[in-house]
């Protein structure tokens, strides 16, 4: 045939095909693809066209605090968006590259703003918090459910000037592909941030770090705003919600824990701490660690030194987490060692900004390490920070009775 001749006449033109032609094709193919492939992460790693990552590209800095704002609730389920936006929070948290603003932080921002607890995170309000706090980059983003399905899409926005620098899309087949989809673009987030690719892939998924039921996160998300803002009793039964669904709830278990102690229960923190201990294994490395601090300082038999240990572990993996830089304030504290305290809470302040809880502590440090009179300094960097605090007259006259000064202490309220 045709077919068969040409064949043989392409068969004779070429006698050397022989299979070490074909060895030295397929290394020149595999060069070929590992140089492709090694352009691709060159690319990335300079923040050059879509593979870039931000910090790569000089637009954020290692260890950069991102603001995650509210994610809306579609028409029909007033807690998904709440659930979705605790889920974001918590799988972003994993990243050694990042520090997430939590829930906590937020409230506190808002009440210096002198705006209701209840405040809704939007787009607009995240950017004010963003701007006021020197966060650069903020999440913004939006649920929407079409049919059975749900359609996430996220944007990584500029503060400072409004600028979209990535945007990411994911779909949910229904509500049990919440989390996972969830999880699927957080990684992705992640990745664009400038996390190293080994570490996102590694991740645990968000539905096992916090919990595979929807319902509990729902639960457990309501209940973190609910105790932020003050609403003790409240929080406390959602959280108990969220662990009747899902026993093995570490991270609500952890919440009630340092909700019954920061309110005086002894003993039902302990008994809290101990049973999310039970069940850290589930947990991401700083999560796991998060709980351990927890255990080891509220437990009934409490390890200051193990605390300490887990703490400076959990710094080690990621040096701008404030729970692990809190307790080794504590713990320096309770040892009178005035100096690292000193020195650690000006370094929260440096990353997250100025607290109540930061001033007031900085205060006490500086005062044990050069006179009361030296907390003057800490309350003039506070005033230019945040000037409109509703609380300084009355930090102000604490801060001059205690230094001696009753008079000025007195006049504060005669104005």
């Amino acid at each position: 045939s045709v077919h068969g001749t040409l064949a043989t006449i392409a068969l004779k033109a070429s006698p050397h095909v022989s299979l070490q032609r074909n060895i030295r094709l397929g290394v020149a193919a595999g060069g070929m693809f590992l140089l492709v492939g090694a352009g691709y992460m060159a690319l990335r790693a300079l923040g050059i066209g879509p593979a870039g990552s931000l910090l790569a590209s000089g637009a954020i800095a290692e260890n950069e605090r991102v603001l995650v704002a509210d994610i809306a609730s579609p028409t029909g389920d007033a807690t998904l968006g709440t659930a979705v936006t605790e889920a974001l929070r918590t799988g972003l948290a994993q990243s050694d590259a990042i520090v997430v603003l939590q829930q906590a932080t937020l409230t506190d921002v808002l009440r210096r703003m002198e705006k209701p607890d209840s405040t809704p995170v939007d787009f607009a309000v995240a950017r004010e918090i963003a701007t006021r706090e020197g966060v650069k980059v903020l999440v913004d983003g939006k649920l929407v459910k079409l049919g059975g399905q749900f359609i996430l899409t996220l944007r990584l926005v500029s503060s400072r000037t409004g600028e979209e620098l990535a945007r990411f899309r994911e779909t949910a087949d229904d509500e049990r592909d919440m989390l996972p989809m969830g999880d699927r673009i957080t990684k992705d987030l992640r990745g664009k941030l400038g996390e190293a690719l080994r570490s996102v892939q590694g991740a645990p998924p968000i539905e096992q770090v916090t919990t595979p039921s929807l319902d509990a996160l729902k639960k457990y998300a309501e209940g973190l705003r609910r105790a932020d803002r003050g609403d003790f009793e409240g929080g406390i039964a959602l959280f108990e919600q969220a662990v009747d669904i899902d026993t093995a709830f570490a991270m609500a278990y952890r919440k009630m824990g340092v909700e019954y102690g920061n309110h005086g229960f002894a003993t039902k923190a302990a008994e809290y701490a101990a049973r999310a201990f039970r069940h850290r294994s589930r947990l991401s490395d700083p999560e796991r660690l998060t709980v351990e601090i927890s255990y080891y300082r509220n437990g009934l038999q409490a390890d200051s030194a193990a605390a300490r240990r887990a703490a400076e572990q959990l710094l080690d993996i990621q040096p701008k987490n404030r729970v692990a830089m809190n307790h080794l304030v504590l713990d320096h504290f309770g040892h009178r060692q005035f100096v690292p305290a000193e020195s650690l809470l000006r370094r929260i302040r440096e990353i997250d900004g100025w607290s109540a809880v930061t001033f007031t502590n900085l205060v006490a440090a500086v005062a044990h390490n050069r006179g009361p009179g030296a907390a003057d300094s800490v309350l003039a960097e506070y005033r230019r920070a945040v000037p409109d605090d509703p609380e300084l007259p009355g930090w102000t006259a604490g801060i001059a009775w205690r230094a001696g000064r009753q008079d000025s202490a007195i006049a504060v309220f005669s104005l």
